[in-house]
């Protein structure tokens, strides 16, 4: 379906980047191929997008504005116009407090200096100033303000790390390395020497969880593809994670309508 979908639509935009265009169901078709474990597609589809030089570019400054959530920059592939997000404190997350979601490793998260805590990120305190921890920040304007933001969907970042690891898998040692190094360099850290295909796949699991957070529960499929949702929300406090949460509930009116339909566990 997504093939034939990439057959039919245009190569460029008219203007804004709101429509999908070629290059957009690209770097779907290199998304859904990584989640497939088909890695030299997945890297195939990600190097085409990687490689529109003249289409798109990572932000070199996460200062706010210059940031890849700006409307039209030049890393994003696909934004929603007009999208009214909480501008204040957006995200996902397991702990909350008055309304404010923190990031569950908090400053841990992230090495010393890394720009995306600096930019990305701002400090939650309680009326009595005490620190409670790190909130998502990267958006932080509006689409009433200038310069205009967009919940943005897809994004140069991703097709750097989805090659990284398609090549890893793939035993192309120094072509992830130096696709991690993409993301991490300009993140103001320094570049990953790690050789170990192991170490390597953990790495970018870290990069994407810090280059995602908040951002279209990249998280959550990460987890959930990899296989590691229990031994990473087990350890969640309240015990509010079981394992039958990894699947969503059926909806009633599904299984009303098709008696071979079950619903499934913890439901």
């Amino acid at each position: 379906m997504l093939q034939k979908i990439f057959q039919q639509i245009t190569k460029n935009y008219k203007g804004e980047r709101i429509r999908a265009t070629k290059w957009a169901a690209e770097a779907l078709l290199a998304r859904v191929n990584l989640y497939q474990e088909k890695w030299t597609e997945a890297a195939a589809h990600a190097t085409a997008v990687i490689n529109q030089s003249g289409s798109y570019k990572m932000i070199t400054d996460l200062e706010h504005n210059n940031s890849p959530f700006i409307s039209d920059n030049n890393e994003a592939i696909l934004q929603i116009p007009y999208f009214n997000v909480d501008y204040t404190y957006e995200g996902s997350s397991v702990f909350t407090t008055g309304g404010t979601f923190l990031l569950r490793k908090g400053n841990a998260l992230f090495e010393t200096g890394d720009a995306r805590k600096t930019n990305w990120t701002i400090d939650i305190k309680d009326r009595n100033g005490v620190f409670l921890g790190i909130a998502p920040y990267k958006y932080q304007n509006g689409f009433n303000s200038s310069p205009i933001e967009r919940s943005t969907v897809l994004r140069l970042a991703e097709l750097y790390l989805i090659r990284a690891e398609a090549r890893v898998k793939s035993n192309d040692i120094t072509g992830a390395q130096q696709d991690i190094n993409v993301i991490r360099n300009r993140a103001l850290l320094g570049s990953t020497t790690l050789t170990d295909p192991n170490q390597l796949l953990d790495l970018i699991a870290l990069e994407r969880q810090r280059e995602f957070f908040a951002e279209n529960g990249h998280r959550w499929l990460d987890l959930k593809r990899t296989g590691k949702l229990d031994e990473t929300l087990s350890v969640l406090p309240g015990k509010i994670w079981k394992s039958t949460d990894s699947l969503y509930p059926i909806p009633e009116p599904a299984i009303r309508s098709n008696p071979f339909l079950i619903q499934n566990s913890g439901y």
